[in-house]
């Protein structure tokens, strides 16, 4: 069986219509920025790694002018990928592999944190986050750590408990994780794909999707998984989780 644990690191807010454009001016949107850490008897999965502590202290240091002013950002004092594991008694060398939905500066900040750890990214991402003309903030993945690139589906442990589905739309090469926890429950994390809960409304476009055709395919295979089997998809910290 594998047990799965909620890991809050810190909060964002900013302007609805970066992700809904059709709703009015002025409205604002908090997000939590989560972890997920798997224990598996093979290893321990560190699904995506939030924002890095640089970035809370000084986003436009870190991120620019225009992406920095734009995100209001909140992390408590043991709040923190690091810090979290810390209250687990796991220390982040002891973390086996670490799964990056994406290469956003909210899903891979901390990635240096682990600098021995497998990093799991799909080859489309890495393809994409290193263009000419990425968009994505190349200090916070583009470092001599030990990624392995993903084509693809993969069952990470080769027994159907942790598999990597590709899930694109919201970025070129976005990745969700699929976890048969055991005890006839299977459980999908998938991250920017439900934000508010929106995804389950393919029509609907929001305004950061590189490929709104994409999300919507990617969308019916999260719809199909879940119906094919009693699947839990996690949105937020506090949703339930077998432990």
């Amino acid at each position: 069986m594998v047990r799965i644990y909620a890991l809050s690191c810190g909060a964002m807010e900013f302007d609805r219509r970066a992700f809904f454009p059709d709703d009015p001016a002025g409205a604002r949107l908090g997000i939590p920025v989560p972890a997920f850490l798997l224990v598996h008897p093979k290893g321990r999965v560190l699904f995506d790694t939030g924002i890095h502590c640089d970035t809370l202290r000084d986003p436009v240091a870190r991120l620019g002018e225009r992406t920095g002013r734009f995100f209001q950002m909140y992390c408590g004092a043991t709040e923190g990928v690091v810090n979290q594991l810390g209250l687990l008694g796991i220390r982040a060398d002891a973390v086996t592999h670490v799964v990056n939905s994406h290469l956003h500066f909210d899903h891979c900040g901390c990635n240096a944190s682990f600098p021995q750890t497998t990093i799991l990214v799909q080859r489309e991402e890495m393809l994409a986050a290193g263009a000419a003309a990425s968009q994505y903030s190349g200090r916070d993945w583009d470092q001599p750590l030990n990624y392995e690139l993903v084509d693809g589906e993969r069952d990470l442990f080769g027994d159907g408990t942790l598999l990597l589905i590709p899930t694109p739309g919201h970025t070129q090469g976005h990745q969700s994780l699929c976890v048969n926890a055991g005890r006839g429950r299977r459980l999908e994390r998938r991250r920017d794909e439900a934000l508010a809960g929106h995804a389950a409304r393919p029509a609907r476009a929001q305004g950061n999707d590189t490929d709104l055709r994409s999300r919507r395919r990617s969308v019916g295979v999260i719809a199909r998984c879940s119906r094919s089997a009693r699947v839990t998809i996690l949105r937020r910290p506090g949703d339930e989780v077998n432990r």
